[in-house]
């Protein structure tokens, strides 16, 4: 067999080298975009692990209804031991001059 080099010599004129290097600057732009966009999304990521960390929300809550529920005991111990006297106060008892005041405590005899 015989091989049949043949060297070829390609030469681009003014516009297909304006052309390949606009392309090249462009793909070197998309790559720093894509690198920039890659970053930003990390960190958006991470905040928003921290934002849906259910776990962490659910602990809260329930330390919250700890502290909300100790309150109502507080009240409730407070209303069984008869140191508050609660007044209804209606509409017409407004109308007619009725005070804003719901109750006053009575020291326990």
């Amino acid at each position: 067999m015989q091989s049949n080099k043949t060297n070829r010599c390609v030469r681009a004129d003014g516009h297909t080298r304006f052309c390949l290097t606009t392309i090249v600057v462009l793909l070197a732009m998309l790559a720093a975009v894509v690198w920039v966009e890659n970053v930003r999304f990390t960190r958006r990521a991470e905040a928003a692990e921290k934002l849906f960390d259910t776990v962490s929300q659910r602990n809260e809550i329930v330390a919250q209804q700890k502290i909300t529920n100790a309150k109502l005991g507080e009240l409730i111990s407070l209303l069984k031991s008869g140191q508050v006297k609660v007044k209804l106060v209606t509409d017409d008892d407004k109308k007619a001059g009725g005070t804003n005041v719901v109750g006053k405590v009575q020291p326990k005899k």
